[in-house]
């Protein structure tokens, strides 16, 4: 599934807003049916930016984050991937990052962690703390 991270965002916060998925829909403008078949898999998230901006409102998700789990850049952003050194940078990290999970990218973001060694050193102490914790939320 290419979106699942759209889904789950959406998904959860429509459980926890304890909204229906008719009130979702009429709010964001579009059919129920077409919600629940993105919910499902079986449909893509909206292609127009406004309706992905108003999903995240009605459930209180950052709307860039909900746009760039639709696989969109939002497009605020768009003018930056017009600038070849701002591609260069990005191909770069992600280089440099690919093999890290997606969970330690909160490692990742952290102000201390702007040099290859103490962003080891932090995932390796993740990593054992779960090894002798796994039951825990680290």
């Amino acid at each position: 599934m290419q979106f699942k991270e759209f889904i789950k965002k959406v998904a959860n916060s429509i459980k926890e807003k304890k909204l229906t998925l008719k009130q979702v829909a009429e709010y964001a403008g579009i059919d129920v049916s077409y919600l629940s078949k993105i919910l499902s898999g079986q449909r893509n998230p909206p292609y127009e930016e406004k309706v992905i901006a108003k999903i995240a409102k009605i459930l209180g998700l950052d709307e860039d984050e909900l746009i760039f789990s639709a696989g969109k850049v939002p497009q605020k952003y768009q003018q930056y991937f017009s600038d070849k050194k701002f591609i260069k940078s990005i191909i770069e990290l992600m280089r440099t990052y690919h093999k890290y999970t997606f969970d330690d990218t909160e490692i990742l973001l952290q102000p201390q962690c702007r040099d290859n060694k103490t962003v080891h050193k932090n995932i390796a102490e993740k990593n054992k703390l779960q090894k002798l914790f796994p039951d825990e939320l680290l």
